[in-house]
């Protein structure tokens, strides 16, 4: 989850989970805003220099099978009504 406080933080972990051979996609979801971003390695396992930037609809993850909307990842938050 990042928010405006642990951005910074947030980045760093991603870095070092991208250091990970298992890791294929990541994901942080905003908290003050319905957006998310979304990492995924391509050819080669190459992270992208930039993150997907995904503001509604479906986010997929290929590494598992998953399909989810970004909507329902906000479920119970006051950006949800």
């Amino acid at each position: 989850m990042l928010s405006p406080s642990n951005a910074a933080d947030t980045h760093e972990n991603m870095r070092a989970y991208a250091t990970l051979p298992s890791v294929a996609e990541l994901l942080v979801v905003r908290s003050p805003r319905i957006e998310a971003e979304l990492l995924r390695k391509g050819d080669g396992n190459i992270w992208p220099a930039n993150p997907v930037m995904i503001k509604g609809g479906d986010l997929q993850f290929f590494s598992i099978g998953l399909t989810v909307p970004v909507l329902d990842i906000y479920a119970g938050t006051h950006l949800a009504s």
